[in-house]
């Protein structure tokens, strides 16, 4: 990555065509064609001072999803965008992003709920009651449509969008993570990674595997 493009990568995706997206500290990182091509980020998309990127995502089009602090980001070849609360967002802190084929963008805010974005039209989400809100929520979109997160506050969730439906498992451990990210297994069960290690739900309930169980170290990361 070329020097002034900033250091430690946060974030990495690759598209469709193999082109890979490195955001840094303070760059925006492109590699195609076996050639680099960075950009500031703050300058780029017009974010402020003081930024953080939270999580990417590349939708079924290419075009590229950046969570920030600062709003949602959009990226398409040439055509830099950030999506804001002058667009429908009920905040521009946003935690987490995933897109689907049918062309829904699901982010997560990291205060006050969760989001989709179709096309230009945003629709805002509440999970249960306000407290839902003190915790960073990470997004799983399943196959049939409905929302998987993970939530300091209670644990994994399942949300139906059609009928606002919850289904709560709480679990002591993931409450307790300082940070995690989840990923959908083959059929109807996720992979946490954590500070606290690695979690495995499926059929209702939770394994963990630590350094006690065998991993080298409890710090995973993906």
């Amino acid at each position: 990555i070329p020097i002034d493009a900033g250091t430690f990568p946060l974030k990495i995706a690759v598209d469709h065509y193999g082109k890979v997206y490195i955001l840094t500290a303070i760059g925006f990182n492109i590699y195609e064609n076996n050639q680099w091509k960075s950009y500031d980020f703050s300058s780029y998309f017009g974010l402020g001072p003081g930024y953080s990127i939270n999580a990417i995502d590349i939708d079924k089009n290419n075009i590229v999803w950046i969570a920030t602090s600062e709003g949602l980001v959009k990226y398409s070849p040439g055509h830099p965008e950030i999506i804001t609360t002058t667009n429908g967002l009920i905040s521009n802190n946003i935690y987490d992003v995933k897109s689907t084929l049918d062309n829904i963008v699901h982010f997560s805010y990291t205060y006050q709920g969760f989001g989709t974005l179709e096309g230009s039209i945003v629709k805002n989400y509440s999970i249960g009651d306000d407290r839902t809100d003190l915790y960073g929520i990470k997004i799983v979109v399943n196959p049939d449509g409905t929302l998987t997160f993970i939530n300091k506050l209670y644990g994994l969730l399942h949300y139906n969008l059609n009928t606002s439906k919850i289904e709560v498992y709480p679990d002591s451990l993931i409450q307790s993570f300082r940070w995690a990210s989840i990923s959908k297994g083959n059929q109807s069960d996720y992979w946490i990674a954590s500070n606290k290690g690695l979690t495995y739900f499926k059929d209702f309930k939770f394994e963990h595997y630590t350094k006690k169980t065998g991993l080298a170290s409890n710090q995973i990361t993906s």
